[in-house]
């Protein structure tokens, strides 16, 4: 079974399939990479980046720019779920 920050981080990053596997969570979880979201934007203009970097080196993909871009992929994924967890035990920290 998925954790749920896993899952909260699946639907935020729009990577869920809601149509074949719905989840209550969607309802209070939005999809970050939505159309227009700033999200959206910025990951398209590092799509952008990424393909004038490989026109000017004269290639269909470089394994430096894949690796920088998948690792920090990588980093914002192990932050997001460590932010989840700190939520969480701040949440059982916080009495009113």
């Amino acid at each position: 079974m998925i954790e749920l920050k896993e899952k909260v981080y699946e639907l935020m990053c729009g990577s869920w399939n809601l149509e074949d596997y719905p989840v209550p969570e969607s309802t209070w979880v939005s999809d970050a990479f939505a159309k227009d979201k700033p999200c959206d934007r910025l990951y398209i203009e590092v799509c952008e980046a990424n393909q004038r970097l490989c026109e000017r080196l004269h290639v269909a993909e470089d394994a430096d720019i894949e690796c920088i871009i998948g690792n920090l992929l990588e980093i914002a994924h192990i932050l997001s779920l460590q932010m989840f967890e700190y939520g969480v035990l701040s949440t059982k920290q916080i009495k009113p």
